[in-house]
This record gives C-alpha cells, structure tokens and sequence, in this order.
C-alpha cells in the first residue's frame, strides 16, 4: 500500500511539474509600453501621428504588431536587431477623410513561446 501510495503521489507531482510549463519553460509574457501618444490626445486630419514606445522580452520577441482596423493600420515586424529589446517608432498619416472621433491603436507583442501583451491608446480626431 505504501509503495503504491508514493508512485501516485511521484506521478501527480510530474503531472504538475510538467503541466505548469510551456515547451520551452518560457511562461513569462512580453511588455509593452507605449510613451506617446497620450490617450485622448487629439490630432486633425492629415496630421501624423508618432507612436512611439517599447517591446521587450526575457527571452526572445516573436513579433511585434501595430493595429487600428478603423484607422487601416494593421503592421507586423518580426525582425529585431536585439531580440530582447524593441524600441519602436511608427508614423501614422491620418488621411484628409478620416472621420472625426475616438480610435483606438493596440500594440501587441508576442514572444518566440507564444507569451503576448498589448497596450492601447486612444487618440481623438478633431
């Protein structure tokens, strides 16, 4: 009984043990930071809008993506010159006939391992 009752509590343990890591053993998600704009702040048309921040990563960055589906801007880059690190700073054109109002821009990075973080901004457009 003894014997039967340490292999069982042996295989939960594994079964925990294993269940708890990504393939690799990477569980830790990229961060994002964006630094401007600001949310709210506000733009005109045909302004251009820097969006400017950082990605980073214990590991390694898979990817890194830009997306406003109502402003048109879906942008992925998965090449990086430090992997662990990724300043970035996008230029976004707002076109004469955008419609005035709030729209949102997501950042989001996903690391080598699958881990991911997004930030969001809101900017208005007067």
């Amino acid at each position: 009984m003894n014997k039967k009752l340490t292999f069982l509590s042996l295989l939960i343990l594994m079964f925990v043990g294993f269940s708890a890591c990504t393939e690799d053993g990477d569980i830790v998600n990229p961060n994002i930071q964006i630094s401007s704009p600001n949310d709210g702040d506000a733009f005109t048309v045909a302004d251009v809008v820097e969006i400017v921040g950082r990605a980073t990563d214990d590991v390694a960055l898979g990817s890194v993506v830009i997306i406003s589906s109502t402003l048109g801007l879906d942008e992925t880059i998965s090449e990086f010159q430090e992997p662990t690190d990724f300043p970035f700073n996008f230029q976004l054109t707002l076109d004469p006939n955008t419609a005035v109002g709030d729209y949102d821009i997501t950042i989001r990075a996903v690391d080598t391992s699958g881990n991911e973080d997004e930030a969001t901004v809101n900017i208005v457009v007067q």
